[in-house]
């Protein structure tokens, strides 16, 4: 019996080449197919807010009846889980495949540049074999688990945006992703270095061309940051109808961030590094707004007390007793807000628009000793963090290079009282919950599943090779910038692997300094974005070598 013949369309396609590709996503959907959801349903301000947040959304409420938690955090990975809810989607698998197509899109977009698809193949299974995707705090109901996945998009629209030729889908792409981006975690600033060293290549690109032609490209070159704008606009009016607040979050829009600059400009008597605004500080507040004493029923209650519990547990080194870390006074002052009778956007907004004035008028006459400016709601610079921080930013950049703190052993689910709020859990996510263990007992392991040993050696692997592997890249891309130099003249994939190490230190440094003054946040967590802008970069720097 003869087979069909194949139709001439299909004949030249690289059989072998997408064969290998969907090989890796078989075996990548296997590795993680035994995961389970670690739900942690008292965690108000982040696990559970972004189910809750979500089960509104699918329910046509938007996020749900204003509180004190409602908009600290953004709109993108609720919309997520919304959508995975919609569809019944298990969304474990679904972020995993997200994060494959992020690969897949990153493969896509070098064909522009590197003609081998034997290296961009190898980029895909390197990427798609990432540890930190399958490690234990990703399975968590938290933004981190599509943040590596939009990370990568973000990337690889930015690579197929600055090709040699127009490609529309690249630029639609671009906006799209970094919207998505953007409203998912509120530092997405970290990837403007990236953004920045690209847009000279495409204009670069543009200007020799006809005018007519320039033009149009131009054009559409404006379209990311309209969409980005869209959207933000669209999240912002649906705030505002539905709560009177116009902006994506109030830690990044509204009078809050003006509001806790102004606090965090405030010099203290004695300077602790983790320490927010410490009690001897608020006392002097007490008495200079009459904004923040009516505060005081709360941080001096014990309202504070699980904030100042919380901080004491998290063991911050140097951090007096009795004291709130920066980590933990954001939400306190929120919460405290709350309390106090301000339960509305407006009145909020309002509240922290008269405590901002109260504290700069202070300041400003006198009556405060504070710093000379503070218009970031990150803690204030201090002299004694320069060590800490180098220190710090050394660790996040072995940490990284070494996936160090990684285990892909099932975490056990907490709180297991809380049954309304599990059920909800595994309803929105329709993925099993790691089952709770019970006061006393040792958790149950699945550490001899096939899947999670064949996960921890590639996890030993990409540990042990992936520092020689990014120390070799840079060396090659310092070389390479030397010769191209002499040559005059620059390829776009070199100076993309460029922005992409750009962003990926900013990224760190920016955690390195959170590490050392507000909270710990060097681990696989926080850094899960970093992992894939790293092998990334390896990856650019290795295909432009062989480039011709």
């Amino acid at each position: 019996m003869r087979l069909p013949a194949v139709p001439e369309r299909f004949r030249h396609l690289p059989f072998g080449f997408l064969g290998f590709l969907l090989a890796v996503v078989v075996f990548k959907l296997w590795l993680v197919s035994g995961q389970t959801v670690q739900a942690i349903p008292a965690a108000g301000h982040d696990d559970f807010l972004f189910i809750d947040n979500a089960q509104n959304l699918a329910a046509g409420r938007w996020l749900g009846f204003y509180t004190n938690t409602r908009l600290i955090k953004g709109a993108g990975y609720p919309l997520w889980l919304a959508v995975n809810s919609w569809f019944h989607a298990p969304v474990l698998l679904t972020q995993h495949i997200l994060y494959l197509l992020a690969c897949g899109a990153v493969t896509a977009a070098l064909a522009h540049h590197v003609e081998r698809r034997w290296l961009r193949a190898g980029i895909f299974l390197v990427l798609a074999l990432n540890p930190a995707t399958c490690t234990q705090q990703l399975t968590r109901t938290m933004r981190e688990g599509i943040y590596p996945a939009l990370t990568l998009l973000v990337a690889a629209c930015i690579i197929g945006s600055v090709g040699p030729n127009l490609k529309r889908g690249w630029l639609i792409g671009l906006g799209l992703s970094l919207a998505w981006f953007r409203h998912t975690r509120e530092e997405w600033n970290w990837m403007l270095p990236l953004i920045a060293i690209a847009t000279p290549i495409f204009l670069l690109r543009v200007i020799p061309l006809p005018k007519t032609e320039r033009r149009h490209r131009l054009a559409w070159g404006l379209a990311p940051v309209a969409i980005v704008v869209a959207a933000a606009l669209a999240i912002g009016s649906l705030n505002q109808i539905r709560y009177g607040f116009f902006g994506n979050t109030e830690f990044t829009d509204g009078s809050l961030p003006r509001a806790l600059s102004a606090l965090y400009r405030i010099s203290p008597a004695t300077w602790h590094p983790y320490v927010a605004v410490p009690r001897e500080t608020r006392a002097r507040l007490y008495e200079v707004s009459p904004a923040f004493a009516e505060l005081r029923f709360y941080f001096d209650g014990e309202g504070a007390v699980p904030w100042v519990s919380a901080s004491a547990t998290a063991g911050l080194p140097g951090l007096p007793e009795g004291e709130m870390a920066y980590g933990w006074f954001q939400w306190a002052i929120r919460d405290a807000v709350h309390a106090a009778g301000y339960d509305t956007a407006p009145k909020a907004q309002a509240y922290y628009t008269r405590l901002a004035g109260e504290i700069e008028t202070a300041c400003a006459d006198g009556r405060l000793k504070s710093t000379t400016r503070q218009f970031s709601t990150l803690p204030p610079w201090h002299g004694e963090l320069r060590q800490p921080l180098a220190a710090a930013f050394r660790k996040g950049l072995a940490d990284t290079a070494r996936f160090a703190d990684m285990s892909f052993e099932s975490q056990p689910s907490q709180q297991p009282d809380l049954t309304d709020r599990l059920a909800l859990i595994a309803r929105v996510t329709h993925s099993p919950l790691a089952p709770a263990a019970p006061p006393g007992t040792i958790p149950p392991t699945n550490a001899a599943d096939p899947r999670v040993k064949t996960m921890t050696g590639i996890h030993a692997a990409y540990a042990l090779l992936v520092p020689f592997l990014l120390g070799a890249a840079a060396l090659i891309w310092v070389l390479r910038l030397m010769y191209y130099v002499r040559e005059r003249q620059l390829t776009a994939i070199w100076v993309i692997a460029g922005g992409v190490a750009l962003a990926t230190v900013t990224r760190i440094l920016l955690l390195a300094f959170l590490h050392v003054s507000a909270f710990w946040t060097l681990d696989p967590l926080y850094l899960s974005a970093a992992y894939p802008m790293a092998l990334l970069f390896a990856g650019l720097t290795l295909a432009d070598l062989g480039h011709e």
